[in-house]
């Protein structure tokens, strides 16, 4: 293993643009593997090689003036939390003061995307146009050097190396913000102690500070407040329950199926389910051939690829549960859920406790990890419509107290996080690189 964080220390001083790379490389073969999903979420040894890597960044002159609050991102895309985050951070610092700079990390940003993006902000949106990494690297730290920037916002995806080398330069640190938002694998720069780290989840906030001694704080995610759904509890056979969430929260190899988790809930609840995201076809083939073996109708399941909102899907639809993402959570579909008061019932992985939303969850809600489990809840819940009301309240209680846009703009603007959302015990621990154990047991070498 020495030999292989030897080999790219070597790179980051002799050939930086290989080293980034080998980096990005060496990441991306972790983020495949799913035994390190929930287990290795950073590494010092590898934040060491970025922290390298920024002293060997060419000196470029870009145009453009700057602003006061300036976001590093990877690239920009209309589904999933990562953009929303961004944009809730914009909607609280006004949208005329933020700049949005993309890595474009992955090369395949499209106009239809970028378009919608600054139409929906309003902030100011550049994009690199370099191929290579470390030219790229560049671009970003001849932009976030300019003089009248008050905070750089780091919210880049895991292996963006050429994000996190260009971030690390002594006059930013200050003012740097790294937001752990890709929290759950291998990210780079989720251990570097010389910028403030935010994460947004109680069991990635416990995590970073316990297993990688940050010292981290905590900002809620917050949702817009559509209100609350009507919870009329009618006959079984009315019952309507959804699932939010693309297949990178639902297809993972010999976890639970989804056809046989939605085959479990239509039946149990005699009602109709819709799933809200994009699935592969033979997922939805296989659903579609269960239910009819069962002797159900193919109707009683709907699939719809993409909301803007689920909350008000939920609220339109008059869903009367929601059934957490599984085998990994998803935040922001969870809290949206939380805001219309809907009932949740939450998947908790026996795995990690980094792949689920329990953590966002109230005490006492009811968790499921095996389909059995989930039947039997289901089953219990329903001859109570009186505490299926009271698990909606208790949500929407919690959403009031954590997760409002309100409380999420104080931190934002600047208001200490314990203040806000009151303060969270956790022991910092000795810091532990838990790449290494992995590469170790993998006999991961770099090959010439």
């Amino acid at each position: 293993m020495s030999s292989m964080i030897d080999h790219l220390k070597g790179l980051s001083q002799t050939d930086p643009a290989e080293c980034m790379s080998l980096m990005r490389s060496v990441c991306q073969y972790v983020l495949r593997d799913p035994e390190t999903a929930g287990q290795i979420c950073g590494s010092m040894s590898l934040d060491k090689i970025c922290i390298d890597l920024s002293k060997k960044l060419p000196a470029i002159e870009v145009a453009g003036t700057a602003k006061p609050f300036v976001f590093v991102v990877s690239e920009i895309y209309q589904t999933g939390g990562h953009t929303r985050v961004i944009e809730s951070i914009i909607e609280a610092l006004g949208p005329q003061n933020c700049l949005v700079l993309s890595t474009n990390l992955y090369n395949r940003q499209t106009l239809n995307t970028l378009t919608w993006f600054t139409q929906r902000t309003g902030a100011d949106l550049r994009i690199c146009e370099a191929a290579d990494m470390l030219d790229k690297s560049a671009w970003i730290r001849a932009n976030i050097t300019k003089d009248d920037i008050s905070n750089i916002y780091i919210v880049s995806h895991h292996d963006d190396v050429a994000a996190i080398a260009a971030c690390y330069a002594p006059e930013c640190l200050a003012r740097t913000l790294y937001l752990h938002h890709a929290d759950h694998q291998l990210a780079f720069g989720a251990t570097i102690q010389d910028w403030r780290h935010v994460d947004f989840g109680v069991q990635v906030f416990d995590y970073c500070r316990r297993e990688l001694g940050i010292n981290n704080e905590i900002w809620h995610m917050a949702v817009p407040d559509k209100g609350v759904v009507d919870l009329v509890y009618q006959p079984v056979t009315a019952r309507r329950s959804v699932t939010c969430g693309s297949q990178t929260k639902f297809v993972w190899a010999g976890r639970l199926r989804f056809s046989d988790v939605i085959l479990a809930v239509i039946a149990s609840t005699g009602g109709t389910h819709v799933h809200v995201g994009t699935l592969p076809e033979n997922e939805l083939g296989e659903l579609t051939r269960k239910l009819q073996e069962a002797g159900l109708s193919s109707d009683r399941f709907r699939h719809v690829p993409f909301t803007p909102n689920l909350a008000q899907l939920i609220i339109d639809n008059q869903i009367s549960l929601y059934i957490g993402s599984f085998p990994v959570a998803g935040g922001r579909a969870t809290i949206e859920a939380l805001s219309v008061g809907v009932p949740i019932l939450t998947h908790q992985n026996d795995y990690s406790r980094l792949l689920s939303a329990c953590d966002t969850m109230f005490d006492g809600a009811p968790f499921w990890s095996t389909v059995e489990g989930l039947q039997d809840i289901l089953a219990s819940l329903l001859k109570d419509p009186d505490a299926l009301v009271e698990l909606g309240k208790r949500g929407r209680n919690l959403f009031e107290e954590r997760h409002r846009a309100e409380l999420f703009a104080r931190v934002v603007k600047g208001e200490n996080w314990a203040t806000v959302f009151g303060a969270i015990n956790g022991v910092r621990s000795l810091r532990r690189d838990g790449f290494i154990d992995y590469a170790e047991k993998k006999n991961l070498r770099i090959r010439k």
